[in-house]
């Protein structure tokens, strides 16, 4: 009876050992997968819809021709205008609808600016001329990668121009630099179409944002002086846009 009871007990404990070694390693295995998938869902969870803000300083300039017929004007010294570099700023959407296939949607502030300098001993003529737009960049790309994820995309943007400001400087014989500024808005077209195009990099800082930084350039389309102006101006540009996007 002794020896019954005896190896009933021990019976018990080697069931009881290897429940309990059956309940851990079930434990460990859930453990591994729920580690195994948690980076898969991370990266699921950045591939949709994502919200960016950015500043682009570019190297603008112009081309300019006379507008041949009955407003033409020969081009004078603006043929000297130099370019210039000017910040302007975005934000928007980018959307990954496949793959490897994105859309980006913008809204923001584009600027481009030319100069004009001619300074003599005695008397100074001095101008800078920013065009001012909102602009609404819409572009398809094609992307590659994960955390660090490479892209370029191209398309167009509308914009509608808010204004030229001039900052003249001028200086007579004997007199002191005289500094004014000057905006209009009359004798320009009001829509305007630019080819974009853009190439960098993103890259993830956690589940929630990231950066990216880009290589951009853009070509007017349209001229952006209306019919009775002497001269023909498209703005073309390059330089960089970076900023933050969000994951949503």
């Amino acid at each position: 009876m002794k020896d019954m009871a005896s190896r009933l007990l021990t019976d018990f404990t080697f069931c009881t050992v290897i429940a309990c070694m059956a309940v851990f390693s079930n434990s460990f295995s859930q453990d591994n997968v729920v580690e195994d998938t948690l980076p898969r869902v991370y990266k699921s969870l950045n591939e949709g819809t994502e919200f960016f803000i950015g500043a682009s300083p570019m190297w603008t300039y112009r081309t300019l021709a006379v507008n041949e017929g009955l407003f033409g004007k020969p081009l004078g010294e603006k043929a000297n205008e130099e370019a210039q570099v000017v910040w302007s700023y975005f934000m928007g959407i980018r959307h990954q609808i496949q793959n490897h296939f994105l859309v980006n949607f913008g809204f923001g502030l584009s600027r481009n600016r030319e100069f004009y300098s001619f300074e003599t001993s005695d008397s100074l003529y001095e101008y800078t001329n920013t065009y001012r737009h909102i602009a609404i960049p819409a572009q398809i790309g094609f992307t590659v990668g994960e955390e660090l994820n490479f892209f370029l995309t191209a398309g167009v943007s509308g914009k509608a121009f808010l204004s030229k400001r001039t900052d003249l400087r001028t200086r007579e014989q004997g007199s002191l630099v005289r500094e004014e500024e000057i905006i209009t808005n009359q004798g320009f077209n009001l829509m305007l179409l630019d080819a974009v195009a853009a190439t960098g990099v993103r890259f993830e800082l956690d589940e929630n944002y990231g950066i990216y930084f880009l290589l951009e350039a853009n070509r007017q389309l349209t001229n952006n002086f209306d019919n009775q102006a002497p001269h023909i101006r498209k703005a073309f540009g390059f330089g960089a846009h970076f900023g933050l996007h969000f994951y949503l």
